[in-house]
């Protein structure tokens, strides 16, 4: 695949991961069942459970997903993304497993199951594709410092150029100038 197939196969995953989370997070906090009991004076009433009276752990595991997925913009290295997305996929089936046993309830949970296949899908794609992901930009990294010498003009430059004035290097420098500046006025 070519360097912006994989720009777009990593954007349209992690977007697909964060959105199918977030729909199975919101069905989870929807009304599942609705019954009618009787109480002990004859009256009836509806009692309604949502998913997250049923599954309760639901929620944050789906919570977690979507951040999950957001994270993997955040991070630079192969191994770690691999570490992420493998543990997108047991928290993602353990939510289909939990929402898929409750299908007579309703169409709630048979959703909220697809979205946690799904999520766990992305995340073998992630694990999959991840090596030909584009690095992130180190423009702001910190650069490894080079000596700048004597000259007051070339501290100036390095500061322009965002190297750190308190570096060993660049500090000793200066130190180095304001003694023989000392020294030339006495």
């Amino acid at each position: 695949m070519t360097s912006m197939n994989i720009s777009r196969l990593k954007g349209i995953t992690v977007v697909s991961g964060i959105a199918v989370n977030a729909l199975a997070a919101y069905l989870v906090t929807r009304d599942w069942t609705t019954r009618t009991e009787a109480d002990d004076f004859g009256l009836s009433r509806d009692v309604t459970q949502s998913g997250t009276d049923v599954i309760a752990w639901a929620l944050p595991v789906s919570l977690a997903g979507a951040a999950a997925f957001l994270v993997l913009l955040a991070l630079s290295g192969t191994v770690t993304r691999r570490v992420v997305a493998a543990l997108i996929v047991p928290g993602s089936l353990a939510v289909a497993i939990g929402a898929g046993l409750r299908w007579p309830d309703g169409v709630q949970p048979l959703v909220v199951a697809a979205c946690a296949v799904v999520s766990a899908l992305l995340a073998v794609i992630v694990w999959r594709t991840v090596p030909q992901w584009p690095r992130r930009v180190a423009k702001y990294e910190r650069s490894a410092q080079t000596d700048v010498g004597d000259d007051p003009a070339a501290l100036w430059a390095a500061l322009d150029q965002g190297r750190d004035p308190s570096s060993p290097n660049i500090a000793a420098t200066a130190d180095a100038t304001d003694a023989d500046k000392k020294g030339k006025n006495t």
